[in-house]
């Protein structure tokens, strides 16, 4: 076997490679893992198993020296480019883009037991501490081996499926996610340790850089450019090794619900969320967008400050200095994207992701004007109409010139009251979501 190649950066740090991309290039000898890869693009963790970034070395080695994690309170504390931060699961959530709470409890014993039978798991279940890939069937163990690689803290001995993966696994395989961010949390802070004795290897590099992108209300300053890694993807090999073992190779394989619904979306919708630098993923992407690309929406005017809304970044901090003889490399984080995932940004205008709050309010109104539109959100200008049956399909913005003037008006009143709320969002305690917390430039915490 070939001994494991380690990547170091000038400052003698170890990227050890975990947090990986899955391996989803199609190729004929792998035919049997197609359906997997196609549900990996297409699920609800989707954004947080492929996004890639650069992994630049100042910004992940200055938030794994200072980084300090408090299980009591389940958050991630640390410096970046002077400022300081402090992360709870709310946050992560954002960032990973992980879906809400859509139920109570995390998956019990005899849930992930349950599980573990129907997909034909073929050793004893009695121990969920000794679930191991080789009894899967062997399309299931691909997919749990991609899994282990994207969420486990661990580098070695993926043929286990510890407590913790088999949770969190058991959520996605039953569209059932509770605190998942919190669980992923409880990962990154067993392998950060104690900061007075931590090494020098680091975990988590990939979301660690994309925690910063998104926490960052300003584009990150980049002494160093070229001091940087690609983030690590899934070995080829898994699959031809899985394939060569053929494991369970008599066993038919069943897949669950969730996997053929998720699976009959076209996945020309399901990778518009996916933004990769790296050259294997973006061509395992490439090749399976077999559909015509979404009609490019008009441009509008964003603004570019950070808004309010429950999927905004807590630690709101803005940099007053530029360290000298730094640059500023435009590391394109999904912080500076939150308008489009909020309700409403600063200067009023609506998302187009997210249904207006007046939507609600005007139903009854539009339901008698007899319109075939699936959603209408509204901005001070326009009207955004989405009049596509598939879901997260783009939406077209278009004047509103069938409107009642007053409906308009009514509208325009709304809009003026909403404005004054939420006027001042980034600097009134009242107007911040509960669960977040806030720092200014001199150190002071603000518990919000």
């Amino acid at each position: 076997m070939a001994p494991i190649v380690k990547l170091m950066s000038a400052g003698g740090f170890i990227y050890e490679k975990n947090n990986s991309i899955p391996f989803v290039v199609k190729e004929s000898p792998n035919s049997i893992f197609f359906k997997m890869m196609d549900f990996m693009r297409n699920c609800k963790l989707g954004y947080a198993m492929f996004h890639s970034t650069p992994l630049y070395n100042e910004i992940i080695e200055e938030i794994w020296t200072s980084c300090e994690y408090s299980g009591t309170n389940c958050t991630l504390q640390f410096t970046l480019q002077g400022n300081e931060y402090i992360v709870n699961s709310d946050v992560l959530q954002a960032c990973l883009h992980i879906p809400d709470n859509n139920c109570d409890a995390l998956p019990t014993n005899t849930e992930i037991t349950t599980m573990l039978n129907f997909i034909n798991y073929s050793l004893p279940t009695d121990n969920l501490g000794k679930i191991i890939r080789r009894g899967l069937v062997r399309e299931y163990s691909y997919l749990a081996d991609a899994f282990i690689k994207v969420f486990s803290g661990k580098i070695s001995n993926f043929d286990a499926l510890t407590n913790s993966m088999l949770i969190l696994l058991t959520m996605l395989l039953n569209d059932r996610y509770y605190n998942f961010s919190t669980q992923l949390m409880y990962e990154i802070g067993a392998k950060l340790g104690d900061k007075a004795n931590r090494k020098k290897n680091i975990y988590y590099a990939r979301f660690l850089m994309m925690l910063a992108n998104h926490v960052s209300p300003a584009p990150l300053v980049i002494s160093n450019p070229t001091a940087r890694f690609e983030c690590f993807v899934q070995e080829k090999r898994v699959l031809t090794d899985i394939l060569r073992l053929n494991h369970n190779g008599d066993v038919p394989v069943v897949y669950l619900p969730i996997i053929e619904v998720t699976t009959a979306i076209p996945v020309s919708i399901a990778v518009t969320s996916i933004v990769s630098s790296n050259p294997v993923a973006m061509e395992s992407v490439a090749v399976t967008q077999q559909a015509p690309a979404p009609a490019t929406k008009p441009k509008s005017k964003k603004s570019s400050k950070p808004t309010s809304g429950a999927s905004q970044k807590a630690p709101v901090v803005k940099t007053t200095t530029q360290p000298k003889g730094s640059e500023s490399g435009v590391v394109r984080g999904e912080g500076r994207d939150e308008s489009q995932r909020n309700p409403k940004n600063k200067e009023g205008e609506v998302s187009v992701s997210q249904p207006s709050p007046i939507v609600s309010s005007q139903q009854g109104t539009m339901s008698k004007m007899d319109l075939s539109t699936s959603l209408i959100a509204s901005s001070q200008k326009d009207v955004i109409i989405e009049t596509s049956s598939q879901p997260r399909a783009q939406s077209k913005r278009v004047r509103d010139t069938s409107s009642p003037q007053s409906t308009f008006s009514q509208y325009q009143r709304r809009v003026k009251q909403k404005s004054k709320v939420s006027q001042g969002a980034h600097t009134l305690e009242a107007t911040l979501p509960v669960s977040q917390i806030q720092f200014d430039v001199l150190g002071r915490i603000h518990n919000i």
